[in-house]
Order: structure tokens, then C-alpha cells, then sequence
């Protein structure tokens, strides 16, 4: 939990990787308090943040388990384990890079 400079409180969530991969991460019940910090630090570059609402959070991981189910069944493949691991693809993270002006003032 942090407190914003005017005194708002709200919950921030934090993912690490020090390798461009997969944010595991899981859709969460809806809250207006809740932000996610994905951090990015690898050994040779600068280290980098990306941060979200829950709102994209969810709607991120929410899509990304119907494109991996979608593909599995144009595969012929069961979807029963499409939801075993959640999260959100690397490219779809980047897109929020710096994006600090979503955090309560």
C-alpha cells in the first residue's frame, strides 16, 4: 500500500524480469485502488517500468487467455489447461512504459 502526495491511498503490485519473457500474472476482483508496476531489469541495460490499471490488467490477461485458446483449438488441442498459467505477453506490456500519470495524485 503507498500513499499518493495528496494523502489517497492505494495498493500497487509489482512484477519482476530481468529477461524480456511472460508477466505471469492473474486477473483480480475489480478495485479503483489497485495499479500494477511491471519492473524490467536486466543485467546490461537500463532498468525500465511499465504501469497499469487493474482494469487493463484484467482485460489484458482475459484476451491473452482467449487468443491461447482460440490457437489451441485451430490446433485441434483441448483448452482445459489454457488458463493454467496467466498472464500477459511482453508486447502488450511495453505499450504502458513511463506511464506513471495513471497513479492516484
Amino acid at each position: 500500500m503507498v500513499i499518493s502526495p495528496e494523502e489517497r491511498s492505494f495498493n500497487i503490485d509489482v512484477k519482476g524480469l530481468y529477461k524480456k519473457n511472460f508477466w505471469g500474472v492473474s486477473e483480480k476482483p475489480k478495485s479503483k485502488s489497485l495499479f500494477y508496476v511491471f519492473a524490467f531489469v536486466p543485467d546490461n541495460e537500463p532498468n525500465r517500468f511499465f504501469v497499469l490499471t487493474q482494469a487493463e490488467v484484467n482485460t489484458g490477461v482475459a484476451q491473452h487467455i482467449e487468443k491461447i485458446k482460440a490457437a489451441r483449438t485451430a490446433r485441434g488441442k483441448s483448452i482445459i489447461n489454457a488458463e493454467k498459467f496467466p498472464g500477459l505477453p511482453w508486447d502488450l506490456v511495453q505499450t504502458h512504459e513511463n506511464s506513471w500519470h495513471k497513479l492516484p495524485k
